[in-house]
């Protein structure tokens, strides 16, 4: 049985929202990435509810500004597809780090 403690329910919760992203998306968003935003949501969890919200938010942000400058200098389509995880942990560092610095 799981525990039921407090600290558990941001990394269920982060799972829980991508792989809601994911199920419809049929290729777009790999069951890799909601792995690691469960990871992602465990560190961020402890910090705060938060910085999980502003820390996935802010991989969707990372995500979307490197999609967009690839495209603006041709290194890449809008059909191609681009790793999400990498976005994911920078994003998730970016919140972490500036938690710890304010």
């Amino acid at each position: 049985m799981a525990p039921s403690c407090a600290r558990c329910w941001p990394p269920r919760t982060a799972f829980s929202a991508l792989f809601v992203a994911a199920v419809p998306a049929r290729g777009g968003l790999g069951f890799g990435d909601v792995k690691v935003g469960a990871l992602l949501g465990g560190h961020l969890g402890w910090l705060g509810w938060g910085q999980l919200a502003y820390g996935l938010f802010a991989g969707f942000v990372v995500g979307a500004v490197a999609a967009l400058v690839l495209v603006a200098t041709g290194r890449a389509s809008l059909r191609t597809s681009l790793p999400f995880g990498p976005a994911l942990i920078a994003g998730a560092f970016t919140v972490a780090a500036g938690s710890a610095l304010f």
